[in-house]
């Protein structure tokens, strides 16, 4: 008997998971909770079951983040980095082919001293239709830094925000918050867009972080 309470549990939540899923809701990062309930007879018995809160998030196909190659030539392509603690980030230039919305180029690893600069792209289904949204995202090092900076979509309904973090070597040792994500090489850096609240990664990138060739380490304000 404990076993088929447990199937009917089972199948309850997936099928309310299926009807949620076709039933038009944006498709945002969306934390979907349920109670599936089972009614069945056992001879001239009618018995009835509860099962445990099931809870799993939707994501949004359509998102996207990438870090972003810096210039390589004489061309380059300037973005806004973002507020930090309420302060403005200097801005920085990356390499046109980052900035191609269709085939960008983008980069798996960085130098102790570079910025982290990055795109984040999500579906206008998740946004304020007319209005040029803000959002927070969230970068970390393997060696303990986190910075969370909130960065200003490029237009009203464009879906596509643009920021970058400055780095510096360790040591020092990593100050939370101070607006400048501390790095080491050999580290890895991750970057994720958060929900509004700041809370809970709905999407992610890495990078790998390379000592500079020339033993030389540049702070990249």
């Amino acid at each position: 008997m404990s076993a088929l309470r447990n199937r009917i549990w089972a199948c309850t939540a997936l099928l309310f998971a299926a009807l949620f899923a076709m039933s038009g809701v944006p498709a945002a990062a969306t934390t979907i909770t349920n109670i599936a309930h089972a009614h069945w007879n056992a001879g001239d018995a009618e018995i009835t079951a509860e099962s445990n809160e099931v809870a799993f998030e939707l994501v949004d196909e359509n998102a996207k983040i990438a870090v972003l190659p810096l210039p390589n030539g004489n061309e380059s392509f300037a973005v806004d980095s973002g507020m930090c603690a309420n302060t403005a980030l200097p801005g920085v230039k990356i390499d046109p082919a980052g900035a191609d919305l269709t085939a960008p180029t983008t980069v798996s690893s960085i130098i102790v001293g570079q910025p982290v600069a990055f795109r984040l792209i999500l579906a206008r289904s998740v946004l304020n239709p007319g209005q040029i949204d803000t959002v927070k995202v969230t970068i970390t090092s393997a060696s303990g830094d986190k910075e969370q900076i909130t960065v200003t979509e490029t237009g009203a309904d464009t879906g596509v925000f643009y920021g970058a973090i400055p780095t510096s070597a360790i040591p020092p040792q990593p100050k939370d918050g101070d607006c400048r994500l501390s790095v080491s090489g050999g580290d890895k850096v991750t970057v994720s867009y958060n929900r509004a609240s700041g809370d809970g990664a709905v999407i992610k990138t890495d990078v790998d972080v390379l000592a500079d060739p020339y033993g030389l380490v540049f702070d990249s304000e």
